[in-house]
């Protein structure tokens, strides 16, 4: 769960502590991601993927972020599902191959070759490449420091 750039909250653990420096009264806005499989052709093979790396699985769903935060203390107070960003085979397996998303920084060679580049094979022999498909979007959370 990300508040700001001085603040990262982990919707698992260490909330209990609060590294906000908040006080009662204060807001945090976060942003949450869907936790588990987005439908469509594209994220299809993705979602596999992400499996096999090991990064399908998320902490910031807005599910899981929601209890963890009001058991630490905070109050949700605004909730906002920000539409999806379109996404494109083509567009999207150049992301990933660029490794300009976060999740893509840590994967080793051997995984990379084995795993990744497959499935970028895979994205990029979809039909209609450049036709876009709805992505998830974010959720955006807002909580008050009771």
């Amino acid at each position: 769960m990300t508040g700001s750039p001085r603040c990262t909250l982990p919707a698992r653990g260490g909330i209990g502590r609060d590294p906000t420096g908040l006080r009662p009264g204060g807001t945090l806005a976060a942003t949450g991601f869907p936790a588990g499989p987005v439908e469509g052709d594209v994220f299809e093979v993705l979602d596999r993927m992400h499996e096999r790396v090991g990064t399908l699985r998320r902490d910031d769903a807005p599910d899981t972020v929601v209890p963890v935060a009001e058991s630490a203390g905070f109050e949700l107070v605004a909730r906002i599902d920000e539409p999806g960003r379109p996404v494109g085979p083509r567009s999207e397996a150049d992301l990933i191959e660029a490794r300009s998303q976060a999740w893509t920084w840590s994967i080793d060679d051997e995984t990379w070759a084995g795993v990744v580049e497959p499935a970028l094979a895979r994205i990029r022999a979809l039909p209609d490449q450049d036709r876009v498909r709805p992505g998830p979007g974010p959720t955006i959370l807002a909580f008050r420091r009771s």
